[in-house]
């Protein structure tokens, strides 16, 4: 549950309100490639700035840091936030070469005239987390393919372009989930300021409190520890130490049980495509679009 997957997210394509951004195109007069309709919801943490839309990929083109984000081109009508859409003019960009079948990415609230390339967490002010955006780069040939299996998993056709998929969590598969992954043993990490921009600690850390307190109200009476980033004293190291013994405990009866524990989240068929309007929540972050929290 701790452990985040960024396997398939690359860049980012903004969705920008009419007149407000270099980025729209408005003398392109091509056919988009997809076409995003939706809206933002305030959900606990009311806008106090001007804001966009956009798709994400996390993963940077060829050249830029690790945690950096690129706007892309797009057309975009209708009333934002309450309503609006987003037209994709053009493919994700390639990173890793002929041999990349698929990219995956996430819509979200990203703050009015952000730069074309930014790199803060803070900058994502919120998600759709019941929904996503995978771009195939050719059809399947085969079923047993990259393309083929990916797209069964979000339950997507294996053909090439964009795809809508969607997602739910509950609290009861939810809770499976946690009393499979934590086995009785709820541990906390504490990031350091050392290691981390402001930004990222918010973001890390916040999302890490969140899966602890959902841990110890899933699973009441269990053991608990807490891991420190970087140590500070000698009593936060031997907490450190007592757990990481824990937790190669746990590891050790997980692997001999031989556990494959689900995940809190299925996927949905999606016959709408992109039909399916997504709503983006504020206040949710990057990690609520890559691993879903259930929310009444």
């Amino acid at each position: 549950m701790r452990t985040l997957n960024f396997r398939c997210l690359v860049a980012v394509l903004a969705l920008l309100p009419l007149g407000c951004s270099a980025q729209a195109d408005p003398d392109y007069r091509g056919e988009p490639l997809a076409t995003i309709h939706g809206r933002v919801v305030t959900g606990d943490h009311p806008p106090d700035q001007g804001m966009e839309a956009a798709l994400i990929w996390m993963r940077p083109e060829p050249g830029l840091p690790n945690d950096a984000f690129v706007v892309g081109r797009q057309r975009v009508s209708g009333s934002f936030p309450a309503d609006f859409t987003l037209d994709v003019l053009e493919p994700p960009p390639r990173l890793y070469g002929e041999q990349e079948s698929s990219v995956n990415g996430f819509i979200a609230a990203i703050p009015a005239q952000t730069s074309r390339v930014f790199d803060r967490y803070s900058s994502i002010l919120g998600v759709a987390e019941n929904a996503g955006v995978v771009y195939f780069w050719e059809d399947s040939k085969a079923p047993g393919d990259e393309v083929a299996i990916e797209a069964a998993n979000l339950r997507v056709p294996p053909t090439k372009g964009y795809h809508l998929f969607r997602s739910e969590v509950t609290r009861e598969r939810e809770a499976e989930a946690y009393r499979c992954n934590f086995d009785d043993l709820c541990e906390q990490k504490v990031f350091s300021a050392r290691n981390h921009s402001p930004a990222e600690l918010l973001v890390w850390q916040g999302r890490e409190d969140a899966g602890y307190a959902r841990c110890l109200e899933y699973i009441p009476g269990a053991q608990t520890c807490t891991l420190y980033e970087a140590p500070s004293n000698a009593e936060e190291q031997a907490e450190t130490d007592r757990c990481d013994a824990l937790l190669d405990a746990r590891f050790e009866r997980q692997l001999a049980k031989g556990t494959d524990c689900p995940p809190p989240w299925v996927r949905l068929e999606n016959p709408e495509g992109f039909g399916h309007r997504v709503t983006i929540t504020l206040g949710r972050n990057v990690f609520d679009a890559l691993e879903p929290l259930f929310h009444e």
